[in-house]
Parts: C-alpha cells; sequence; structure tokens
C-alpha cells in the first residue's frame, strides 16, 4: 500500500517506515515470547493456575503499573533466576 503525499503524490518513504516499525514490532515479540512463556510457567506453578489465567495476571499487572506486558514478564523471570542458588547441582544437564 503507498500513501499519497501531499498533492495526491506517492510516498514510498512511508510505506517504507511503516514496513520497519512492523517488522521491528514482530522482532520484539518474538523474542519476548520465550520470557513471556517463562513468566506464565512460574505463575502457573506458583499460582496453581492454567495458562491462561497467569497469562491475565501477567496482564493486569502491566496494565496496573502501565508497562508493557513483555517487560513485566521479564520482571518476573530475572526475580526468579536471581533467587536462586548458584551453582546448583540438582539442575539436569542437556546431555
Amino acid at each position: 500500500m503507498v500513501r499519497a503525499g501531499a498533492g495526491g503524490a506517492a510516498r514510498p518513504d512511508l510505506v517504507l517506515s511503516e514496513g520497519e516499525r512492523e517488522a521491528s514490532t514482530l522482532r520484539e515479540a518474538l523474542a519476548g515470547r520465550g520470557t513471556t512463556s517463562q513468566a506464565v510457567g512460574l505463575l502457573m506453578a506458583g499460582h496453581r493456575c492454567d495458562a491462561d489465567a497467569a497469562f491475565r495476571l501477567i496482564t493486569a499487572m502491566s496494565q496496573r503499573r502501565n508497562v508493557k506486558a513483555r517487560d513485566v514478564a521479564a520482571e518476573l523471570v530475572a526475580r526468579f533466576v536471581a533467587g536462586l542458588p548458584s551453582g546448583r547441582s540438582d539442575v539436569p544437564s542437556d546431555g
């Protein structure tokens, strides 16, 4: 979709900037997806709820604090990881 600028002339620069903005938004969403899934899992375990309820908790915190949901999720995961003892030997290895 090409937008018309002043005088009806096509503005491909507007299309490019819109496409770049959309691509950036999608990249951010994909990058935050893993962290959000981890946060949902932590809340499911801690609150003994299903994934939908856990995600609703994240969105409620996001709205209350006026912070993006992915940032709330990242904070939840970071707090959990910070509370882990260092050098745990009971964590299974990938091999």
